[in-house]
């Protein structure tokens, strides 16, 4: 193993010695009359991340402005996500309104030939071709023969005649009523 280089071989790999030297301060000798007992304790510089770093103004301009471009470029992705949601959320309803557009066109649909197909069963129903089969084959009617038919000469001027009292009488009666009056 080479201890110059720096890949090491091996599961546990030798620790590499720190890239920063310590600073020592020099005591400088002053005249004093009690010394303090000197330690041998180093100091040593703390590791970067914990050290407070002294800007310039200038520096601090622009760290700024970093963090306003970085809070505008969130500010308008947040602005852009919003604004395509907003646009689906409109695109979703709409093909929505167009769902149920279509749904209502189909039942309008069937309903109209529903009713054409009864209009039709109607005209068939009031022909009179029809009127005359059902009379004849199920009612069991038939034509008039030249002798069954009674010409009538009515004078020119219709005359009406007023109900009598006795037909309403006659037709507010039940069954009963009207049996009692034809036995007495």
């Amino acid at each position: 193993m080479a201890y110059g280089n720096k890949y090491q071989y091996g599961t546990s790999p030798r620790k590499i010695a720190p890239e920063y030297r310590p600073v020592r301060k020099q005591a400088t000798k002053t005249k004093t009359t009690a010394r303090k007992p000197q330690t041998n304790v180093r100091k040593t510089q703390p590791p970067q991340n914990s050290r407070k770093v002294r800007m310039s103004p200038a520096q601090k301009a622009k760290l700024k402005q970093e963090k306003r471009m970085k809070s505008k470029v969130i500010a308008i992705v947040l602005f852009v996500f919003t604004v395509l949601f907003i646009i689906s959320y409109r695109s979703s309803l709409i093909s929505q309104n167009f769902a149920e557009i279509k749904d209502l066109k189909t039942e309008l649909e069937t309903l109209e030939k529903e009713n054409q197909q009864l209009s039709v069963g109607i005209e068939a129903a009031l022909n009179l071709n029809n009127i005359e089969k059902i009379a004849t084959k199920k009612l069991g009617m038939q034509k008039l023969k030249s002798d069954q038919i009674v010409y009538l000469n009515l004078d020119k001027e219709d005359y009406i005649q007023p109900a009598s009292e006795e037909v309403e009488m006659e037709e507010n009666q039940n069954f009963i009523q009207k049996l009692i009056s034809k036995i007495f």
